[in-house]
């Protein structure tokens, strides 16, 4: 779908990659290693020093990216509303794409957990939920807005969530965007086995990409990384 030349903006060095259309991609690399900036370059909130973006082999603007992708953060501000206002920001929004928004966040559990309804309210700044529950708030919000996006892009967004509900969100939003490229930045390695490709960062750079297990077995980055996740589960490498 699209190349990203080289660029030396906030950090990032080098990096060329090439996405392409339902493609789930694992964002990992150490704390500080440019992975949040990245995925900001990727939602074209700013172009970078130098460098190309195509489309399908074709040059285009930069800029474009705003067109065509979403970037779902960690946490965002919540309102003294109720829960459909605070996800629809008083845009016209049926209750059917609402309750599939949920479905994807999971947060149609806490809602039912909660014996909650879309007009129950929130408190300022979200503070009558979990942390947790703050997350699957807002990438519900994310997913109502990633609506006709090809380019899902994932800021850690579920780190407060337990393992079992990270891994069912990540496959339900998944399911959610079957055409769209999905990258994620992940902090729980076991999760890796619910992507086909894993792009790994380190000071700015992609150290590389490509098929999970491909990286995995020449990397000793990521093999360090994921020792202990894989340790904890009793999984081999």
């Amino acid at each position: 779908e699209s190349a990203a030349g080289e660029t030396v903006r906030s950090g990032l060095h080098h990096v060329s990659i090439a996405l392409r259309r339902g493609q789930r991609i694992a964002l990992v690399g150490p704390s500080g290693g440019g992975k949040s900036t990245l995925l900001r370059l990727l939602a074209g909130l700013y172009a970078p020093q130098a460098g190309a973006l195509a489309f399908d082999e074709q040059a285009a603007e930069w800029g474009r990216l705003r067109q065509i992708a979403t970037l779902i953060p960690q946490e965002t501000e919540m309102f003294e509303a109720s829960v459909r206002e605070n996800l629809s920001f008083g845009r016209p929004c049926s209750d059917e794409r609402i309750e599939a928004a949920l479905y994807a966040s999971a947060f149609d559990q806490v809602l039912a957990a909660n014996k909650s309804s879309l007009d129950s309210p929130l408190s300022e700044r979200g503070f009558n939920l979990s942390g947790g529950q703050r997350q699957r708030l807002c990438l519900a919000r994310g997913v109502l807005a990633a609506e006709g996006s090809t380019l899902l892009l994932l800021d850690e967004p579920t780190s407060a969530l337990d393992a079992g509900t990270e891994a069912r969100v990540l496959e339900r939003i998944a399911a959610a965007f079957p055409e769209a490229c999905v990258i994620a930045s992940i902090h729980r390695l076991s999760l890796l086995d619910r992507f086909d490709t894993v792009l790994l960062m380190e000071a700015g750079r992609v150290i590389d990409i490509g098929p999970r297990d491909a990286v995995l077995a020449r990397q000793p980055l990521l093999q360090r990384m994921v020792a202990p996740a894989a340790a904890a589960s009793g999984t081999p490498l």
